[in-house]
Formats: C-alpha cells, structure tokens, sequence
C-alpha cells in the first residue's frame, strides 16, 4: 500500500513529514525472496552475446559468398531440350 500524496503548499512553509505506512507481510516476503537471490554471472551474457555475433558474421559471410557466385540455371539447346523431353515421355510409360 503506497503512502497518501501529500500536496506542498507554495511559499515559504517547509513541506510536511511523509507518512510512514508499515510493511505488510507480503511486502517483506518479496523483499527477501529478491535480495536472497545471487545475481547472475556476467560471464553468461557475454557468452551468448557473443556467439549470436558469431552466428550473424558466419551468416553473413556465407550469405555474400552464394551473392558473389552469381548462379543461374543453365541454357539449354533446343535439341537438348527435344532429348530430355523423349527421355521424360520414356519415363512416364
């Protein structure tokens, strides 16, 4: 439960006092439940951090390699075109 707001009156009067309010229990279990807690290891988030940039450059590297190839379908001939289709009729039987 939070404290009431207290409006501060404009002038020369100091402000008043905040209101304490008492902790209920729920308050005080999360509040030992978080601090009792270890804190992560830093060594763990480098380490992913790290392999992901790894996966993004070997990615890239492979992804500019397949560019630079520039691979297209090869041109058939019309009469190695006529082969392949009485090969295809052939098969189809």
């Amino acid at each position: 439960m939070l404290p009431p707001r207290v409006s501060v009156p404009h002038g020369s009067e100091k402000p008043p006092k905040p209101v304490s309010v008492p902790a209920d229990s729920n308050q005080k279990a999360r509040s030992t439940s978080v601090s009792s807690n270890p804190p992560l290891p830093k060594r763990g988030i480098s380490r992913t951090y790290r392999l992901t940039r790894k996966k993004l450059i070997i990615s890239q590297i492979i992804l500019n390699t397949l560019e630079e190839l520039k691979l297209d379908y090869p041109k058939l001939s019309k009469a190695h075109r006529k082969e392949l289709l009485a090969i295809r009729k052939l098969l189809e039987k």
